[in-house]
């Protein structure tokens, strides 16, 4: 909008909050909102750090407030966690003002942001905020609401990344019985839950079980969201590693193509989803005895997890330590830190 055809600021920023808030939005999983999201940011960015001192009645606070959470959460989906964070410390701060620190808008921020401490490998930050907005979410919407599922499945989360698989099921349950009684048998976040007890027990060792709970996931993720979603890639994922783990190399490189298809697809080459099927191939490579081509995965996983997740990550650390073995086995006999700076530039 061309400020000058605009009668004076004060309007010039209320037309603009008005059409922003009706266009910014990301769809997970659909290109063109993807790349519309990324065409708008920069513009609704600049209007945010314009417009958050000019409007300041608090209906048009929290209207800002939106556009910040709306903001955090494109970002974080497309891997780009420091900005998610920035966005969504904006959003909190006006919704801690305005609306009080145990409103439900609240603590939505406390869990999106905690999901970012999540993906950045920061457990305990993770957990002390998902404690914030569980705490919130049963206090004022109660035990059985659809939020209060997704911060108890966030939580397993935590729980199974911390090697508890025990709590992480405690918490699963809790989420999977109000999915299936609030939501149904047949939505996502059911799916979602499906899929996240499988892999509990896949890295428990029990690929029966987890090939068992994947299915049900899948089922429901390419009848609802389609076969080229990124949910239903992640379930591709998934199955793979049961495959890998059984032995079955053959199937398990199937299932990560499947998944490698949607992933650059629909997120693109650079993201840290994308990294996790390079990485994942790379392995099957290794365990084949094909040092070479698991170099080779490795490599473009690593340069995406040093990128968007910094060298102390717990999954750069781990393709850092799987391409140091599979290096020393290649018969290579360039220093390993000196051949992979080479392949970094």
């Amino acid at each position: 909008i061309v400020r000058s055809k605009i009668g004076n600021e004060l309007q010039w920023a209320q037309c603009c909050l008005s059409l922003f808030r009706k266009s910014y939005d990301f769809e997970y999983g659909k290109i063109e909102s993807h790349n519309r999201f990324l065409d708008l940011t920069p513009h609704v960015e600049v209007f945010l750090n314009i417009a958050k001192t000019i409007l300041t009645a608090d209906e048009e606070q929290e209207e800002i407030a939106y556009l910040y959470n709306k903001g955090g959460f494109g970002n974080r989906y497309l891997g780009n966690y420091s900005r998610a964070l920035e966005w969504y410390c904006n959003a909190l701060a006006i919704r801690e003002k305005i609306l009080g620190k145990e409103h439900s808008d609240t603590a939505t921020n406390y869990n999106n942001m905690a999901v970012v401490f999540h993906d950045l490998g920061d457990y305990v930050k993770a957990l002390e905020y998902y404690g914030y907005g569980l705490a919130i979410c049963e206090k004022v919407l109660g035990k059985e609401h659809p939020d209060t599922a997704t911060n108890y499945n966030n939580m397993a989360g935590v729980s199974r990344a911390q090697g508890d698989y025990a709590k992480a099921l405690e918490y699963y349950g809790y989420d999977l019985a109000i999915c299936e009684k609030v939501l149904g048998k047949e939505h996502p976040d059911t799916a979602t839950n499906y899929n996240n007890m499988g892999e509990v027990f896949r890295v428990q060792g029990d690929n029966v079980k987890a090939l068992e709970y994947f299915g049900y996931a899948l089922e429901i993720f390419e009848k609802v969201l389609g076969k080229e979603h990124p949910d239903t890639a992640t379930n591709y994922n998934n199955m793979a590693a049961v495959f890998h783990a059984q032995g079955d190399y053959v199937k398990a490189l199937e299932y990560y193509s499947y998944a490698l298809e949607i992933f650059e697809k629909v997120l693109g080459k650079e993201h840290p989803d994308t990294a996790t099927i390079y990485n994942g191939m790379a392995v099957v490579f290794h365990d084949q005895g094909d040092y070479t081509k698991a170099l080779e995965w490795y490599v473009k996983a690593y340069r995406i997890r040093l990128s968007k997740l910094g060298a102390k990550h717990p999954n750069t650390e781990a393709t850092h330590e799987n391409m140091t073995k599979a290096y020393n086995l290649s018969g290579n006999t360039m220093d390993f830190e000196k051949w992979l700076e080479e392949q970094m530039v």
